[in-house]
């Protein structure tokens, strides 16, 4: 029943199956079972699988022509397409740009991808523009990198001892375990070369390893503490401090100045302009010196067809210093290319939608209405 879960869960769960057939027909064969015990153990689980994820998987082959259906297969209707590239062997040796700088750092190397998005969102929640990052706590988060590292090598020592002592003695549940990890870190390496992009370096495709991760890290404290209170003490506080520590970076605060530009971000791009608008007048007011929130308040404004004195713009500004109460927000006064421009730029993110990879950047450098680039 699990595994059948699992195999609607990820396709990933597919790398499981040859490791528990082969642990139990491992152990029958040990045990010098009978057939009927055979077709007991191994056909009622096959016959479960079938019921419950078989149907499906039959399903993506009449439809498509075969089993495993991903977003960049073209048959699934998605189109995308990308300059050719390359790998070299050091995208797979280095590691470190995640301690330094995270996000997005799978383009330093494989190892800095699956570090930044297992033990936070290096990925900024799959967002094409740091601007539409969810209302983290990145500050928070990328102190957590470095806090990361303690569950990392009581991991990475669980991994080395683990499998030191199943090539002493050697265990079924050990094979599945050890043998169901290494085949998924390889698939992982496979993925990663044959489809080129940023996404597809995540610790996310891992997701069903977590219980030999739990294994691991449960072999290497064991390892590291050896039963030493004081040691167990030290251990136990600096993961006690990274787990609040990664509770509290993604923890939204609802009146913070990030959740309401997100909000207005979000209501932007549903064409809410008026709602929007407050949103931004709401982050304006609490950080007056947010100049992203500043010029997507000038945007929303400008859409919604409200000159630079409006009562809403004076209301934003009421919160900063005493030059910039006497000059509110600046719209520009060419009512004819400018206000079109920013409209079609709105309308263009709006149609495209965030996860689409359609929107319009809006540069926070060159004010409310230039465009740096689009993605198309």
């Amino acid at each position: 029943m699990c595994l059948s879960a699992a195999l609607l869960t990820k396709s990933t769960g597919v790398l499981l199956v040859p490791f528990v057939v082969a642990a139990l027909a491992g152990r029958l064969m040990a045990q010098k079972s009978t057939l009927a015990i055979w077709w007991r153990t191994l056909g009622v689980m096959a016959g479960i699988c079938f019921v419950f994820c078989g149907l499906y998987y039959l399903w993506i082959w009449f439809c498509f022509g075969t089993l495993r259906m991903s977003n960049w297969n073209t048959v699934s209707g998605f189109r995308w397409w990308q300059e050719n590239g390359y790998h070299t062997m050091a995208d797979f040796t280095r590691f470190g740009r995640s301690l330094v700088h995270p996000w997005f750092s799978g383009f330093a190397g494989f190892a800095d991808g699956i570090y930044s998005t297992l033990w936070g969102d290096g990925l900024c929640g799959g967002s094409r523009d740091m601007i539409y990052r969810p209302p983290w706590n990145y500050d928070l988060m990328t102190a957590g990198y470095l806090l990361a590292l303690v569950p990392t090598l009581i991991i990475l020592a669980g991994v080395a001892v683990s499998v030191w002592r199943f090539i002493r003695q050697p265990s079924a549940e050990w094979f599945v375990l050890l043998g169901f990890s290494g085949t998924l870190l390889l698939a992982l390496i496979f993925l990663n070369l044959t489809v080129p992009h940023i996404s597809v370096e995540k610790a996310f495709y891992g997701l069903c390893a977590l219980v030999p991760l739990c294994s691991f890290g449960a072999v290497g404290w064991e390892i590291l503490t050896r039963g030493r209170k004081w040691l167990q003490f030290a251990l136990g506080t600096m993961l006690l401090v990274w787990a609040m520590n990664s509770f509290a970076s993604v923890w939204i605060r609802s009146n913070s100045a990030p959740t309401h530009f997100h909000l207005g971000l979000m209501l932007g791009d549903e064409n809410q302009m008026d709602a929007a608008e407050s949103e931004f007048i709401a982050a304006v007011n609490i950080d007056p010196a947010d100049a992203p929130a500043r010029r997507f308040l000038a945007l929303a404004l400008n859409q919604s067809g409200k000159n630079g004195r409006s009562a809403s713009t004076r209301r934003a500004g009421s919160g900063t210093r005493s030059n910039e109460r006497r000059r509110p927000l600046h719209l520009e006064r060419d009512s004819g290319r400018t206000r079109s421009n920013a409209t079609r730029d709105w309308r263009s993110s709006t149609r495209g939608g965030i996860g689409a990879g359609g929107f319009v950047r809006l540069s926070i450098i060159g004010g409310p209405f230039a465009r740096t680039g689009a993605r198309r």
